[in-house]
């Protein structure tokens, strides 16, 4: 029997496109709205084809492990960090630390569920090349269809 804290669902219109999402619970968010928030940003992004996600929810200290190892010198617990396994399709490994969104929506005056989905958005879009490091030009882009994407979950942020 799975549980609620590993789940597979289909997404998208692509054939055979699928999220993996582990530790929902942690996350307060239900595997539904995970679902809506990966098939609204596949949509937005005007993706067609085939994609396969897993999106692990994680405490700090598994953070931590993760940033160390990626990043070793770093001292910062990342909020989400986004790993390609592949571009086309695009297959990404997409691992968000929840106390660290959660401390950072309360600094933004968001909700939680807002600022985590927004991390969702972020990490799916990075799976499909978007970036925000390479110039202002495409960190606006990125940065506008973010902003698109999650007023067409939250429309009253």
């Amino acid at each position: 029997m799975r549980s609620q804290t590993d789940i597979k669902l289909k997404i998208g219109s692509g054939k055979g496109s699928v999220i993996a999402v582990k530790n929902i619970g942690k996350s307060g968010l239900k595997k539904e709205f995970v679902k809506k928030i990966v098939d609204k940003t596949i949509f937005f992004a005007n993706f067609k084809g085939s994609a396969a996600y897993s999106i692990v929810f994680l405490g700090a200290s598994e953070m931590k492990k993760i940033d160390k190892g990626y990043k070793p010198r770093s001292r910062h617990v990342s909020n989400v960090l986004t790993f390609n396994l592949s571009e086309n399709p695009p297959v990404a490994d997409i691992f968000i630390c929840v106390p660290q969104a959660r401390k950072e929506a309360k600094a933004y005056g968001l909700s939680s569920r807002s600022y985590i989905s927004f991390l969702i958005i972020h990490g799916i879009l990075h799976s499909m090349g978007f970036a925000h490091e390479h110039g202002a030009a495409q960190r606006r882009k990125m940065e506008a269809l973010e902003e698109k994407i999650l007023f067409s979950l939250f429309p009253n942020l």
